[in-house]
């Protein structure tokens, strides 16, 4: 039997007190996140998503365990992700000194809206428009960009006796895919390599000695040839020269205190790794083995990049997409300095510095872990000449 406005509100208020017992919120995540483990499972989520958003369009209101997994379905694959959205929707609910006593005629409450879909922001005023709607809650992206909360980090520490240093990070909003080729594209187009103004000092000295400076293969298909399709073959004074261009094009649109540069190797830790519940897992979806759902991993160099955004099933839980596989992410820390400060900026390296970080590994490599690293230099490797990306993100300007 169907129940009416008034039963379903009684009834989402008994949901939110449950809920907020640690027993039965840990228990639900549990639920969700067990139900990602199977290929059944997943079809029921993505069941419920589907029938989510019908009801958004028609109006009428989804039950509430589909109102829970379909708001967290697109940031995060895993139990607390979804949990988290829950959460968000059980806090609009009355407080508890309400309860059944609150006037039968109060609208119900809104359900959380699912993440915003996914935007992939190539002119300056499509940025623009990206970041004006940015918000503040982990795990809920809005559009192109995912944030990541302030707190203290385990950074390192992946393999046995390694190292690890538990780092202080201000909060951040980390691209939501690597850069495409559409997106550095308009860089060039606008002058980016005539303009010095972008480039650090040994970027300057490097880009003098180009007689046609460009990313490797640009534009000679496969690779660096499809709009949505990762950007590859940038070194690390060119993507440093792309985000301080961006960076410039967008200042009045940045947080105060705030620009758009690399991660920091800490900030691309947090963002890939890190949980609701604060907790560290070897992959961005959990610690399943990667398979073709959560990561382009494993395929032949000739086949080239893939477009970004494929793998939704492989989102970390702050809605990062393809923070594993797909390209190498520059970062712009010391290699050598971590973890201990994997946290503070590095601005620029000579020629000879193979002391540059990337993270995440490549769509033909078999090793897509949260904890993989590799350390090129900036201008000329084998690895990275191939599958050199760019990942961006909104940060503070420096520590």
């Amino acid at each position: 039997m169907a129940l009416d406005a008034d039963a379903r509100r009684k009834a989402q208020i008994q949901i939110a007190r449950k809920l907020h017992d640690p027993v039965y919120a840990s228990g639900c995540a549990h639920l969700l996140e067990s139900l990602t483990e199977t290929e059944e499972g997943r079809i029921a989520l993505s069941i419920a998503f589907q029938e989510h958003q019908a009801n958004r369009v028609a109006g009428s209101p989804a039950p509430a365990f589909v109102q829970l997994a379909a708001a967290g379905a697109l940031g995060s694959a895993a139990g607390g992700g979804l949990l988290l959205a829950g959460l968000e929707l059980l806090h609009r609910l009355p407080d508890d000194h309400q309860g059944e006593n609150s006037a039968p005629d109060t609208p119900s409450p809104a359900a959380p809206a699912a993440p915003d879909p996914l935007r992939i922001p190539v002119t300056i005023a499509a940025w623009q428009g990206e970041l004006e709607r940015r918000n503040e809650r982990f795990g809920q992206p809005s559009g192109s960009w995912c944030y990541v909360r302030p707190g203290t980090y385990r950074i390192g520490g992946w393999e046995r006796d390694a190292a690890a240093a538990n780092l202080a990070l201000d909060g951040f909003w980390i691209a939501r895919t690597p850069v495409t080729v559409a997106q550095y594209a308009a860089f060039i187009e606008a002058g980016g390599y005539r303009d010095s103004r972008w480039w650090t000092p040994q970027g300057k000295d490097w880009l003098r000695g180009q007689k046609e400076p460009k990313p490797w293969r640009w534009r000679e298909s496969p690779f660096n040839s499809r709009p949505q399709q990762a950007v590859t073959g940038v070194r690390w004074y060119e993507a440093t020269a792309f985000c301080a261009w961006l960076s410039a094009q967008l200042a009045r649109s940045l947080p105060r205190g705030y620009t758009l540069r690399l991660p920091t190797e800490a900030e691309w830790e947090a963002a890939a790794a890190y949980d609701a519940a604060w907790q560290r897992r070897s992959y961005p979806w959990g610690n399943d083995l990667p398979t073709a759902r959560t990561a382009v991993f494993d395929r032949s160099w000739e086949e080239a990049s893939p477009d970004v955004a494929t793998c939704p099933a492989g989102a970390a839980v702050c809605g990062a997409l393809d923070m594993v596989g797909t390209v190498w992410e520059w970062t712009v820390s010391s290699y050598q300095a971590y973890p201990e400060r994997a946290h503070w900026l590095k601005e620029d390296f000579t020629t000879n510095d193979y002391d540059i970080p990337a993270r995440g590994d490549s769509y033909y490599s078999s090793n897509v872990r949260c904890g993989a690293r590799y350390r090129p230099d900036p201008v000329f490797d084998l690895v990275l000449d191939y599958d050199g990306g760019v990942r961006v993100c909104v940060s503070p300007r420096s520590r």
